[in-house]
């Protein structure tokens, strides 16, 4: 179920990214700058899980 899940993230992102890669990169950054910590902790835990 988590990879599933993770998988259907990325699909989703890099699908999002492609179409609209100017406004993808700057939701992004948004995201980053505005729950940085969050984004942060989620990579760090996707990374350490494997």
């Amino acid at each position: 179920m988590d990879d599933f899940l993770q998988a259907g993230i990325l699909d989703s992102l890099g699908l999002f990214i492609l179409n609209t890669p100017f406004w993808g990169f700057v939701l992004l950054g948004l995201t980053f700058i505005v729950r940085g910590e969050t984004a942060i902790l989620l990579s760090v835990f996707l990374v350490m899980k494997g």
